[in-house]
């Protein structure tokens, strides 16, 4: 009954959204409510175009862009029914995580920034549904394909722009002293600053799965000994901050001397993105999340540890076949492993992957440095691609 109810609900919105008329302002809709991409495209729109910003915002969620969006960028509330007003009479719309209608009016321009590359199978890849975009964007000539599969859209309307999240990315290097004094400015006196960003294994947003293995903590490592690996940053004058994914299970994360657990809402509050951050870090930890591909960007070391990686490819899967060759690191499979890779690669300074780095982020990303500015000139110019 709910689901016949939604069903009538998404095809009266999406009649009206065929007859109504649309006006010209843009529409930006993220998750979470500081999704990099959508906040870098939201200030550019206004920094180049004299057209009405609007950016959605879900009260379900503790972070607020207000502190990060141009302050001429009026907000709406996801939950609103002037959300729906906005959706249906805008003539841009750009999204990271989908649209609320299957179907989407040929007078309005869509935009798909998603929030990853396609490492794992994503959408289509999974058994989901088309995701009907005007324009997808993508990083290089070869990620066309990866992403014209992965959603069922043209290849023709993969644009090679790059992600707009990775301009923030960039930025940072130049303005890692003022970042990290907004963060916290106990983080600049360590010599290794490294970041933890594992993927959810059981979502908590949208349609419900569970890929991989549910470990029971935030590292995704069974009887992690978080102990240990603090006292290790503390002789080597080291910290890591560890940020769970937004759509994971929620567990009691306490921090330590030298680890610190942060969250959307803790990152809003200083008024930097997650991208402001990570550029400012001197090593990635991370498992099979598209993190690891945009840091290629950076030339730093990169650290994947993953207990349930097998476990993971039999469920969620990757678009690679032989995914362990477009790693840019060895795959830790255990605590052990683990341990002793952090000493050789952040401690001792042992650079084995820096070649394959290389390789793979020419593959991944062409070198656009305005990512951004080329994706909207591209927008405003073309308008509508035929779909």
């Amino acid at each position: 009954m709910k689901r016949r109810l939604v069903e009538f609900v998404s095809d009266a919105a999406s009649w009206l959204n065929r007859i109504l008329p649309k006006r010209d302002r843009v529409l930006i809709q993220g998750y979470p409510n500081i999704e990099p991409s959508a906040v870098e495209v939201a200030n550019k729109v206004v920094e180049l175009k004299d057209i009405k910003v609007y950016y959605v915002v879900s009260g379900k969620s503790p972070d607020r862009p207000d502190k990060l969006l141009h302050p001429e960028i009026k907000t709406v509330r996801r939950e609103s029914l002037s959300y729906f007003y906005f959706f249906l009479t805008s003539k841009y719309i750009f999204f990271t995580h989908g649209a609320f209608l299957k179907k989407l009016s040929s007078s309005q321009v869509v935009v798909n920034i998603w929030h990853g590359l396609p490492y794992k199978k994503i959408r289509k890849m999974v058994g989901g549904e088309d995701l009907v975009a005007d324009y997808t964007v993508g990083t290089s000539y070869p990620t066309k394909k990866i992403f014209s599969e992965s959603f069922g859209v043209p290849e023709a309307s993969v644009v090679t722009t790059g992600y707009p999240r990775n301009e923030q990315l960039m930025r940072a290097q130049g303005n890692r002293d003022k970042i990290l004094s907004k963060a916290d400015p106990t983080l600049l006196g360590f010599k290794n600053l490294m970041i933890w960003l594992p993927t959810y294994r059981k979502n908590t947003v949208g349609l419900r799965r569970e890929d991989g293995q549910e470990i029971g903590n935030p590292f995704y490592i069974k009887d992690f000994d978080v102990e240990h690996f603090n006292k290790k940053l503390r002789e080597e004058n080291s910290f890591c901050i560890v940020k769970p994914h937004p759509m994971a299970i929620k567990y009691h994360n306490r921090s330590l001397s030298n680890l610190l657990f942060i969250d959307d809402q803790w990152l809003s509050q200083r008024g930097i993105t997650l991208y402001d951050l990570v550029g400012c870090t001197d090593f990635l930890i991370s498992d099979v999340s598209s993190i690891i591909l945009d840091y290629l960007l950076l030339d730093r070391p990169i650290l994947c540890v993953s207990t349930d990686f097998d476990a993971y490819g039999n469920t969620r899967g990757f678009y690679f076949q032989d995914i362990e060759n477009w790693i840019p690191a060895k795959v830790c499979r255990n605590q052990q492993e683990f341990f002793i890779e952090i000493e050789e690669v952040v401690f001792q300074k042992r650079d084995l992957y820096q070649e394959k780095r290389n390789e793979l982020r020419d593959y991944f990303f062409k070198g656009n440095k305005n990512s951004t500015e080329d994706l909207i000139n591209i927008i405003f110019k073309n308008g509508a691609f035929k779909r």
